[in-house]
């Protein structure tokens, strides 16, 4: 094959494969509600997608809203609560509702005790 052929298929081996590179990383709404096991919203909990490192958190109802990009691996976490993993993958619509349920994690709140013992100030 000439160099000439090469040079005028070069658009279009550009054209097939420019696609296929921005389909990797389509910007999406993904918006849903972080609740624990009674269903009740927890507030401010925390979702991120570990793929991209944007994350939000929820508000005091337990609903969020995050713009990231597909694919998404997404964690929700929250003081208390085991970590709740979701992935996403290519959809197409360009808003997602991804809803999470978060188990209590009872180990990770302990009691902790604070004392304090100040000497009488000397004089």
């Amino acid at each position: 094959m000439g160099i000439k052929r090469l040079i005028a298929l070069l658009p279009l081996v550009l054209s097939l494969s420019i696609p296929t590179v921005f389909a990797q990383n389509k910007s999406v709404i993904i918006h849903g509600r972080i609740t624990d096991p009674s269903h009740k919203g927890i507030t401010f909990a925390a979702v991120q997608n570990t793929n991209s490192g944007t994350g939000i958190n929820s508000d005091a109802r337990g609903f969020y809203i995050l713009k990231t990009t597909l694919p998404a691996a997404l964690d929700a976490f929250a003081l208390g609560f085991n970590i709740l993993q979701k992935l996403v993958n290519e959809t197409g619509s360009d808003s997602i509702e991804v809803n999470f349920e978060l188990s209590e994690n009872p180990e990770e709140l302990k009691t902790v005790t604070i004392t304090a013992n100040h000497p009488p100030p000397k004089y």
